[in-house]
């Protein structure tokens, strides 16, 4: 059998926070309660986990916590863990404020291909960087 069926304690790749966080949404089909740095390691356990509709909850509640600071970041994790609909949501936020997003450290942390993605969806909406 497995091994962890007659041991004492299982370790799990995931902070106590996101275990919880799981478990609640498998419980109740919902999530509660939860801070940013925890959503995106919920996002990235719900894509490995193949849970969509947590993924989709997830995409949801980081889309509306983006901020001129964050959303680059968020960017970067959205494409990471395919969550198309949060890329959307940060492509958007950005072509709103990119005149202030583009000062950020996130935005030069930001990978050149992930840079010249975004760019290209600007100029596709008419704005020049």
């Amino acid at each position: 059998g497995l091994k962890e069926s007659s041991a004492r304690v299982i370790s799990l790749p995931m902070r106590t926070e996101v275990f919880l966080g799981i478990r609640e949404y498998c419980y109740t089909t919902d999530i509660k309660d939860i801070t940013g740095d925890t959503a995106i390691e919920l996002l990235s356990a719900s894509s490995q986990l193949s849970l969509p509709h947590l993924k989709s909850i997830l995409e949801s509640l980081l889309g509306y916590a983006l901020d001129i600071e964050n959303v680059a970041c968020v960017y970067e994790v959205a494409v990471l863990y395919s969550a198309n609909v949060l890329q959307r949501a940060c492509v958007y936020f950005i072509l709103q404020h990119y005149a202030r997003v583009k000062h950020t450290q996130a935005w030069k942390e930001l990978s050149k291909a992930s840079q010249a993605h975004v760019v290209m969806q600007l100029h596709k909406y008419g704005i020049h960087t």
